[in-house]
């Protein structure tokens, strides 16, 4: 591909539109690269301030559709806003919340120790509620293992651990 020299009026073009169209359009009125504009500009010292970068960004993400699926950073359904659903825990599952608050704070007291995981020995282990209502009756179980019970069910032959120091 054979490079063309820049003309006057090219570039005249180029210093009085940068900062006014975008760069797509600066491209297709020249009929030049993305590249070729950029380093062009670069060499004049044309330059975007921070606030036109900010501007730019801002409108070229309000041409398009950007929710559900055609977002980038989609989740699935996970709300940026997790509080809410922290707060349908809370109204749905008050017993849970509190006993979960409980060990919590007895933990960082030092009243609970935290012990590894009683499968398999893991340091890196959750406190696990067999019955809500009686808090600090918990099993330490490491990830692994605590969603396996959560997802076997509750069995009555667990062995149960309380620490106090």
């Amino acid at each position: 591909m054979e490079s063309s020299r820049w003309s006057f009026e090219e570039i005249q073009y180029l210093i009085d539109n940068y900062h006014i169209k975008t760069q797509a359009e600066i491209v297709l009125f020249l009929g030049r690269s993305h590249t070729s504009v950029s380093h062009k500009a670069a060499r004049l010292g044309v330059r975007l301030t921070n606030s036109e970068i900010q501007r730019r960004a801002y409108i070229g993400n309000s041409k398009r559709e950007i929710n559900g699926d055609k977002n980038p950073n989609w989740k699935g359904g996970v709300s940026q806003h997790a509080y809410r659903y922290k707060l349908r825990q809370i109204a749905k599952f008050p017993e849970r919340v509190k006993a979960r608050e409980l060990v919590g704070a007895a933990i960082r007291s030092g009243k609970i120790k935290r012990l590894p995981c009683i499968v398999c020995g893991s340091c890196d282990s959750h406190a696990h509620h067999e019955d809500y209502s009686r808090p600090y009756d918990v099993i330490w179980l490491c990830r692994k293992h605590h969603n396996e019970e959560h997802n076997r069910g509750r069995s009555d032959d667990s062995p149960r651990d309380v620490k106090f120091m």
